[in-house]
């Protein structure tokens, strides 16, 4: 039933990271040989936050999370809104 969803959410998932390696590089040094070299206050503030649990998060912090999340929302919902009768076994299984 859930198979639908893989290619969309591959995609979504891919875009994601590419909208992340593109905000990433944006924000460090190109050396000479390539290599990006990121900002120290930067990695400080990454490797904090990806140590938090979601639930410890300021609220400010929250924000980007939950935006991915309605971008994944939106990807079930247009699968689902795609197909009634995925609509139909969903609505049915949560009545259960």
């Amino acid at each position: 039933m859930f198979e639908r969803f893989v290619e969309p959410l591959a995609e979504y998932a891919h875009n994601a990271w590419g909208g992340w390696m593109q905000y990433l590089f944006s924000k460090g040094a190109t050396h000479k040989s390539g290599a990006v070299i990121i900002p120290a206050d930067l990695v400080e503030r990454w490797k904090r936050q990806m140590q938090t649990p979601y639930g410890l998060l300021p609220e400010e912090e929250k924000l980007s999370d939950r935006e991915e999340a309605n971008k994944i929302i939106e990807v079930f919902a247009k699968g689902i809104l795609e197909d009634p009768g995925t609509a139909a076994l969903l609505g049915s299984s949560l009545e259960e």
